[in-house]
């Protein structure tokens, strides 16, 4: 199917299908380009030899008015011609661009019409000669579609050879037998064309969608290595690396880089009274939040089951550092929609400032998570406290 000649007229409902058949129109517009210039010449070499064959001038000009018409609607087509436009409407395109064409193939088919009987026999055979040329180059330049050039056969030929055949001169039947034998060498010649660019266009299209798959596979391969999928912060491994090259580079530079680490407090007995649905939806919805609220300089990870971090980059104090605390504690405290109920978290922040505490980012997670780890410890305290009822201050 691929590699079929004949698409115009039959209706394609593969993706692929359709996809080869626009890269066919596209080549196939391609060479257009240089059958306007053909016509052309053709044309003004045709006026030539009807005007020295003494053809009438009110003949010759309406000859070549027609001829111009149906040039002038063979540029407009090829100006509209859109190459991002749907199946259908290429294949419409198309038929019109073939309609057109043949219209010229038959202008130029009727051209021998115009020779006066009385013409010069040198002439007939020079304006033959011309006219099977521009078959020839017609077949070597439209190959993606063969109907094209069978109508255009058919078209320029057919008028030629029924001039031939009621014409009594020998050598109108030696042309006629030469254009016969032309048309049965011409055309398995030019199938055979159309079969090698058909071929290479569908291999061409073959190999392009393989590399895409293949970078799309590629690029998936490294979202699962330096993204959580869950979430789709940074993973540990792409956060530890860009942190430490942030890190570094403030410190060329003489700027501090702030660190936040935070923990879902409870998330285990969340995680076994709503399941894991429930739970993977207060993480999606934990990172959310914090992406929303910090700076599109800052670089916010999933760096655990329920612990996420985030890198400050161009700190300017630790005052900067304590209001994003209390920002994003506030935001996390907003109820989150659980099926059938809503839940209110609350998180554990610890934090850390590259140079102050530490340079190594692995050294500077672990001191932002004893600072985390101490907050926790004092926060539970205080709750056994107000249990118990008791004062624990000094």
């Amino acid at each position: 199917m691929y590699n079929n000649l004949f698409l115009l007229f039959s209706r394609t409902d593969g993706a692929f299908e359709q996809e080869m058949f626009c890269h066919r129109v596209a080549v196939f517009h391609q060479h257009c380009r240089f059958n306007v210039p053909m016509v052309l010449v053709g044309a003004a070499c045709i006026s030539l030899f009807l005007w020295l064959a003494k053809t009438s001038p009110f003949t010759l000009i309406l000859w070549l008015l027609a001829l111009a018409i149906v040039v002038s609607a063979m540029m407009i087509c090829d100006r509209i011609y859109d190459p991002e436009e749907s199946y259908p409407q290429i294949q419409g395109w198309l038929k019109l661009r073939l309609f057109i064409g043949s219209c010229c193939a038959v202008l130029y088919g009727l051209s021998p019409f115009l020779i006066p009987t009385e013409a010069d026999l040198a002439l007939s055979v020079c304006m033959f000669t011309i006219i099977i040329f521009i078959w020839c180059m017609s077949l070597l330049s439209m190959t993606t579609f063969p109907e094209y050039y069978l109508i255009y056969t058919a078209g320029l030929l057919l008028p030629m050879a029924i001039y031939l055949l009621h014409n009594d001169q020998q050598v109108a039947s030696l042309f006629l037998l030469l254009l016969a034998i032309a048309i049965l060498v011409a055309l398995p010649k030019a199938f055979s064309l159309s079969h090698t660019a058909i071929r290479e266009i569908s291999h061409r299209l073959l190999l392009k969608h393989e590399i895409e798959d293949h970078l799309t596979a590629r690029n998936q391969l490294t979202k699962h290595a330096l993204y959580d999928q869950l979430t789709g912060l940074y993973n540990t491994r792409l956060f530890n690396e860009s942190a430490q090259l942030i890190i570094a580079n403030a410190n060329r530079i003489r700027k501090r880089v702030g660190l936040i680490i935070l923990d879902v407090d409870n998330f285990s007995k969340i995680h076994n009274q709503f399941g894991t649905q429930q739970a993977d939806l207060v993480l999606q919805i934990t990172a959310g939040r914090l992406v929303n609220n910090i700076r599109e300089s800052d670089i916010p990870a999933r760096i655990g089951g329920d612990r996420f971090a985030i890198l400050v980059a161009n700190l300017d104090n630790e005052e900067q550092l304590e209001k994003l605390i209390d920002s994003l504690s506030e935001k996390l405290a907003e109820p989150i929609p659980l099926t059938h109920r809503q839940l209110s978290i609350q998180a554990s922040f610890g934090r850390a400032i590259a140079p102050d505490d530490e340079c190594n980012i692995k050294r500077l997670l672990l001191s932002a998570e004893q600072r985390m780890n101490q907050v926790k410890r004092v926060r539970h305290q205080r709750n056994i406290s107000l249990n118990s009822g008791t004062d624990t201050r000094p």
